[in-house]
């Protein structure tokens, strides 16, 4: 009886943690949103932490390829995309904070570094050139 008692617990509690999982952040799929000076910015982030960034605008239309990495369990979430496929941009750091607001909307900022230079700064707050961005289905 009481082996019965634990494997109901037990498959309880699994249900509650799978459960659980499905309400977290994820960042995974296609994110558009709109910058403050009007042009329009997908990114298309990867499961393999891959990423394509797309920027809708005259003067530098085109989209590029990166990496990321993400930290969920910091608050804002702290997110760095690098590795660019864009020569210019090979050196380039961005150093963002993101924070979801429900499961097809989150808010995104971040400042770009050169870590050569030694400008490494993250963002500690969101300002008021902050995209939100919608996941688009």
């Amino acid at each position: 009886m009481n082996r019965q008692i634990i494997n109901y617990l037990a498959m309880i509690g699994i249900l509650l943690l799978t459960l659980g999982c499905g309400n977290s952040p994820n960042i995974v799929g296609k994110w558009i949103g709109t910058a403050p000076n009007n042009e329009r910015i997908t990114y298309h982030f990867k499961e393999d932490n891959t990423l394509v960034w797309t920027v809708d605008s005259p003067s530098a239309p085109g989209s590029t390829s990166a990496k990321y990495s993400i930290d969920y369990s910091t608050k804002p979430i702290q997110i760095d995309i690098f590795d660019f496929s864009f020569p210019p941009l090979k050196e380039v750091l961005f150093f963002g904070i993101i924070e979801f607001k429900g499961k097809d909307k989150m808010l995104f900022y971040g400042e770009p570094s050169r870590a050569m230079e030694g400008k490494t700064k993250r963002p500690k707050e969101f300002a008021s050139d902050s995209i939100e961005f919608q996941r688009s289905k």
